[in-house]
């Protein structure tokens, strides 16, 4: 647009018939008028806004006035005497969001100003959304035209992209859906019953089957879960898959979000197959933000579905994927050797981070899969504990190689290893049942085996009945941790744990709190004795006065509990690092009130640490002087005597 050709052009302004129409139309912001004139010697529509509160006042001068061509659009302020331009669109200047419902925000002076803009336009349609379209229409053509490039670049990489495996779709219904499997049956009072199973295809007769348990279809063979019709109106399935593909000197996974619907009709689910998500990487699996892209709706057209670049896409981490092809296309890089296509395989449904393992492949990984041990390698790749540096499988595992065999009957998960190690640890030796049970019992409790009071199986058998029962607000992992507390009050009470009536109370909740209390009472009588003894030879130490200050030294550990009782301070907390030297509680007082709270004073490792006065205030000028002064005084003895208490 030419703004100098804009300028020359003379400033339409108001008549008085304008100015009556808008006393008349009170809901207008805005008297508009049109005029088609040349401006560079180019056909150009003008529209100009009169304010219509300003012309109730008389005045005759617009606010704005709006140069369009068929391709391009500008406006040009005219509020104040310095010309200005504005780049939006009409709404951007001319609009607020009062004015949305009213009809009459912009009105037209006459018939032949709303004449030029549909002539000018050659639409009927009404003259301000005649503008606002072009404009719209027109910015979008200019943003796409921008997007050209990103678009052309996103197209190449599409285009780079392999097909679909053959038999894609079928895998994943089989494979990645592996649990979505089912036996529809209505439930009748009588031993067998008809059901319809997912997986066959086929009616099948069943016997006694129970809702949401899992089975066994008499006719394929296959694994089922078993869904009473009535009650299952809402079995959805959805997996995340993820299929790897080479691309050049790199790859590409490829993200899909995979739904089976059964709510509508069982016997014919819907299922629907996804892709959303594209990533690049190179053959190291490196990826960088600009290689991320999803299918979603492009700017600048939001009503356009396509491939766009997406900082926010990557690839699955919890995810199925497709084992078919890696072998062949993980050839040739760090991970060609990981047996990554038969954990797959062998495991159909398992969900990895597949670009974790691949990331942080170990040659341990290798070993473990073909062994069978596939939850170990699931666990481990989020910075799991493994050392690949390891020597043998019984070294990675820190176990001796006499109890791999057991291992290998349960494929352990990391938790369940963590087991193994603890039972080695303590002497004990462990099964692969067994840490099953402890497992299913009391969770991944590894205190189990350092334990000597009794053996693991009377331990199991007393939380047994306590598993899944919110025993006094715990299940019976929680009670575990309750109970381990316990052992260590009744042995600090020195209590006879042989006797099974103490080592296993009726009440562990109640047995755990008196036993608390009663180690508690006990640690404050020990406590107290300690701080007695003490006192002479902390008396002579800390014993200190100045001006019309003293500081007091604590006889007891009453003491203390009554100077936080007078100054509501949680000074009582010290009592047991009082009483085993690992600090020093004082008092200071004033030498006319010496049995009256003051401040209370903290000292530890040659100096002062807290000083507080009632309800933990700070100290004013004339204290903190006089603390400073109290610790010259107190090192200076020490340095003195050599004399000295953990503090010190």
């Amino acid at each position: 647009m030419d703004k100098r050709a804009c300028r020359q052009i003379p400033a339409m302004l108001a008549t008085p018939q304008d100015i009556s129409l808008a006393k008349r139309v009170k809901a207008a912001k805005y008297i508009a008028k049109t005029e088609v004139r040349l401006c560079g010697h180019k056909k150009t529509l003008l529209l100009y806004l009169f304010p219509a509160a300003e012309m109730r006042n008389g005045k005759t001068r617009a606010a704005y006035r709006v140069f369009l061509t068929h391709d391009d659009y500008i406006t040009q302020s005219l509020k104040s005497k310095s010309i200005y331009w504005l780049t939006g669109r009409l709404e951007s200047f001319a609009w607020c969001c009062e004015d949305y419902a009213n009809k009459d925000w912009i009105t037209f002076a006459d018939d032949k100003s709303v004449e030029v803009v549909q002539k000018f336009f050659r639409s009927n349609e009404d003259p301000i959304l005649a503008i606002k379209k072009f404009q719209q229409d027109l910015l979008y053509h200019r943003r796409l035209s921008r997007y050209k490039q990103i678009i052309s670049k996103i197209d190449k990489c599409m285009a780079l992209v392999p097909a679909l495996p053959h038999g894609w779709k079928h895998w994943v219904e089989e494979s990645a859906l592996y649990e979505s499997r089912y036996i529809f049956y209505e439930y009748r009072d009588r031993k067998f019953m008809d059901g319809y199973c997912t997986h066959c295809h086929h009616d099948v007769k069943v016997e006694r089957p129970h809702h949401g348990k899992k089975g066994i279809c008499p006719r394929c063979g296959s694994p089922i879960t078993f869904k009473a019709i009535g009650k299952s109106t809402r079995v959805v399935d959805q997996k995340y898959v993820t299929l790897i593909q080479r691309v050049g000197n790199g790859f590409v996974f490829r993200g899909f979000d995979v739904f089976k619907d059964y709510r509508d009709n069982y016997r014919n689910p819907k299922f629907d197959v996804d892709e959303n998500m594209r990533t690049f990487s190179d053959n190291n699996f490196q990826i960088k933000v600009s290689d991320c892209f999803s299918y979603n709706q492009f700017r600048p057209d939001y009503n356009v579905m396509r491939w766009k670049d997406d900082a926010n896409a990557g690839v699955y981490y919890d995810s199925v994927v497709y084992p078919k092809n890696l072998k062949e296309i993980l050839f040739d890089t760090k991970c060609q050797y990981s047996s990554l296509w038969t954990m797959l395989e062998m495991n159909p449904g398992m969900k990895i981070d597949v670009l974790a393992f691949l990331q942080e492949y170990k040659l341990c990984y290798e070993y473990l899969i073909k062994m069978g041990f596939y939850q170990l390698v699931a666990d481990d790749y989020h910075g799991g504990m493994l050392d690949e540096k390891a020597k043998n499988i019984a070294e990675l595992f820190g176990l001796p190689k006499s109890w791999v065999p057991e291992l290998k009957k349960m494929n352990p998960n990391m938790d369940e290893l963590e087991l193994f190690q603890a039972a080695y640890k303590a002497g004990k030796r462990t099964t692969a049942d067994e840490v099953k049970k402890i497992e299913r019992v009391i969770g991944v409790q590894k205190g189990i085996f350092s334990l000597k009071v009794s053996t693991t199986h009377k331990i199991l058998k007393y939380f047994k009945p306590m598993v899944h029962k919110n025993w006094n607000g715990y299940d019976a992992s929680d009670s575990f941790s309750i109970w381990q507390d316990y052992i260590g009050f009744c042995k600090g009470l020195k209590w006879n744990l042989k006797n099974e009536f103490i080592l296993f109370p009726k009440n562990l909740q109640k047995a755990h709190d008196e036993a608390m209390d009663l180690w508690e009472e006990k640690k404050d009588e020990e406590s107290d004795r300690r701080i007695r003894e003490m006192y002479q030879s902390y008396n002579a130490q800390f014993h200190w006065t100045y001006k019309d200050l003293v500081m007091v030294v604590p006889r007891c550990a009453n003491d203390i509990r009554q100077e936080a009782q007078n100054q509501h301070n949680c000074v009582a907390s010290y009592i047991q690092l009082v009483a085993k030297q690992k600090t020093v509680i004082l008092f200071l007082r004033k030498q006319s009130e010496p049995e009256k709270s003051y401040y209370t004073v903290e000292y530890c490792d040659g100096q002062v640490v807290q000083c507080r006065c009632f309800g933990n205030g700070d100290m004013t000028k004339k204290i903190e002087v006089a603390i400073r002064k109290f610790e010259r005084d107190i090192n200076a003895r020490f340095a003195k005597s050599k004399i000295g208490v953990g503090a010190a």
